[in-house]
């Protein structure tokens, strides 16, 4: 028995039904990656967004420590990191 794959709106109305994990926790799992505590970094923001790239609902975290500055793409359901970026700048 093989499963049909789920048309775009349906996969929609299935990841609706889910509960999302919350900004802190996503900022939590980014702050882990990156192996900091919430009071080492500065502007720390997160949005929850809904991503074409992933087909899904994911938060951007943002956070800078020092010259450094981190992005991270969680989905929004599982926690799994989809993508992460540390830009930092050596003058």
């Amino acid at each position: 028995m093989t499963s049909a794959a789920l048309l775009p709106n349906e996969a929609a109305i299935v990841q609706a039904k889910k509960k999302k994990i919350g900004k802190k926790k996503a900022r939590n799992i980014a702050l882990k990656d990156a192996g900091l505590k919430k009071s080492q970094v500065s502007y720390l923001n997160v949005n929850l967004d809904y991503e074409d790239d992933y087909n899904a609902d994911i938060y951007e975290v943002e956070f800078n420590k020092g010259r450094t500055e981190y992005s991270y793409d969680i989905n929004a359901y599982t926690g799994e990191i989809l993508d992460r970026d540390i830009d930092r700048d050596d003058d």
